[in-house]
């Protein structure tokens, strides 16, 4: 009978942790991660060249040992664009990349939610025991289209579905809100950002009753967004309420008004092109944001 080459003992040994690695995902119901931990596992190929098959099942077997809590993030908007990342507190994991248990983030769709570590992205994060509720994890996401978005819980497990909460804390806006009361719904402009959202998992002054509520009031030059979509002219304040917008050329002269919005995102035609405009948006508080584009 012919020996086995190390190579094809090392293309067994992948084979296997691929099957394993399956199995866990199809087990958790999440077939979505199927893809980031595919790739995860072949760019360890060094490590799979050290494993023995006998290795192999012991952990296998240690799998149904492990302590485990987890939860799934989804991202979506109106047009049907999905993306899901998985964050979860387990035995033998780190804060650092662990191999066999973290999954680098492939993708080129049209919007991507990671986590981060080490400012690489990741589909799949595992992190340490015992769970700390002080932890804070980098939350980052791509979109090619400006437009409104929400993230999600689609399921969790262990401490998470007995009542541990999980914040999402928008840096932007200087927002933190509870997902388990229901999606969080955000403007973004298109792009890649790696620094507005984090998770953490209790509110950092107790005393805020917005961030408790989950509701929004800020409004500021960071938090009010006007762009160009077709020949309209599109403002939006996150969450805040506004109250009127008035557009302005360069000169000073008014072009168009909308009064009593009372809608976070409002929608303007404009005839002409190929000049500046001022905008001024009035919150319902009163508070007052000028911005200046080129449309």
């Amino acid at each position: 009978m012919p020996k086995t080459s190390r190579k094809q003992l090392t293309i067994n040994t992948m084979m296997k942790q691929i099957y394993l690695s399956f199995s866990e995902v199809f087990t958790s119901g999440n077939r979505k991660l199927v893809v980031a931990i595919f790739f995860s596992i072949f760019s360890n190929i060094a490590t799979a060249e050290n494993l023995s098959d006998k290795n192999i099942e012991k952990q296998h077997l240690r799998q149904s040992e492990r302590e485990m809590h987890r939860f799934w993030l989804d991202m979506t908007n109106s047009g049907g664009a999905f993306s899901q990342t998985l964050i979860g507190y387990i035995t033998g994991a780190t804060l650092g990349v662990d191999r066999g248990i973290d999954g680098k983030y492939f993708n080129d769709g049209e919007i991507a939610l990671y986590s981060l570590i080490d400012n690489v992205n990741y589909a799949i994060q595992g992190r340490g025991l015992p769970f700390d509720a002080s932890n804070s994890v980098p939350l980052g996401f791509k979109v090619t289209t400006a437009g409104n978005y929400s993230v999600t819980i689609n399921h969790m497990d262990g401490l998470f579905s007995l009542g541990q909460k999980i914040f999402i804390k928008d840096n932007l806006t200087n927002t933190t809100y509870d997902l388990r009361l229901g999606g969080y719904t955000f403007f973004s402009d298109s792009g890649t950002f790696n620094s507005r959202f984090e998770i953490v998992y209790k509110m950092p002054f107790e005393e805020n009753q917005n961030s408790l509520t989950g509701t929004q009031t800020t409004f500021n030059e960071n938090t009010v967004i006007v762009y160009k979509q077709d020949q309209n002219l599109i403002i939006n304040t996150a969450k805040s309420i506004i109250s009127s917008v008035k557009v302005f050329d360069i000169k000073g002269q008014l072009l168009a008004e909308r009064n009593a919005v009372n809608l976070s995102e409002v929608s303007i035609p404009m005839n002409n092109s190929n000049f500046f405009l001022l905008v001024q948006i009035i919150s319902r508080e009163g508070f007052v944001s000028i911005k200046k584009i080129f449309f």
